[in-house]
């Protein structure tokens, strides 16, 4: 864990203790979701589980708003290729790029990049974004129930490198100490058709008095799971 919690500095993320009350918020989350799991597949890349909020203003756009949403590992065909080439996972062993913390970073910065579309900017050549990154600010919170794996991290150091402005708030448990068992919800069962699937990804767009005062005139982007 040491040697994480340095690899997430050097990256560029700002390493959040576990009595935050969005990390405590966050953990109880994951816990309830899956209950599923046991102390092996907690620790397996099927078996993490990250949650992720954003509070993201592109200027001149859309706000970018998820007040805390479930990712699971998702091994599927990926849709948004420009953007996932952005956050590019590393292959050691087995494949990494459906690992849940990449699939939440890539939500994430799919909604953005759209924002900043609408505000002008654009995807750059070369995996980049164009310079209207450097006027997307606010704040990402991103909690994984196991500590990132090499792959994750670096992941997270190009989302820190592609919004420089934004701050990356990271916190992670060590699911071998952490994990803990839970009753399964009314209804479920390991051998339904839902087993460990997280629902489908529709980001939303709502008015903007959905925000508060704060947010921009047109409209604010829901990056979670509707449904």
């Amino acid at each position: 864990a040491g040697h994480t919690d340095d690899a997430l500095r050097a990256a560029g993320a700002i390493l959040v203790t576990r009595e935050e009350a969005w990390v405590a918020a966050a953990r109880e989350e994951v816990l309830r979701v899956s209950w599923w799991s046991c102390p092996h597949a907690a620790v397996s890349s099927q078996g993490v589980v990250a949650w992720l909020s954003a509070d993201v203003e592109v200027l001149g756009a859309p706000q970018v708003i998820e007040p805390g949403a479930i990712y699971f590992a998702d091994d599927s065909a990926e849709h948004a290729l420009l953007v996932e080439r952005m956050l590019q996972p590393i292959f050691l062993q087995v494949p990494r790029n459906g690992h849940a913390e990449r699939r939440a970073l890539v939500a994430v910065l799919r909604s953005v990049v759209r924002a900043g579309g609408q505000a002008g900017g654009g995807v750059g050549g070369g995996g980049g974004v164009g310079g209207w990154q450097n006027s997307v600010r606010g704040v990402i919170r991103l909690f994984a129930s196991h500590y990132l794996c090499i792959s994750c991290l670096v992941v997270v150091a190009q989302f820190c490198r592609l919004l420089p402005r934004v701050r990356t708030e990271v916190a992670y448990d060590n699911a071998w100490e952490d994990w803990q068992e839970r009753a399964a919800p009314p209804g479920a069962s390991a051998g339904s058709s839902s087993f460990g699937q997280p629902p489908a990804s529709r980001p939303t767009v709502l008015p903007s008095s959905a925000a508060g005062a704060g947010a921009p005139a047109e409209a604010v982007l829901i990056v979670g799971r509707a449904g």
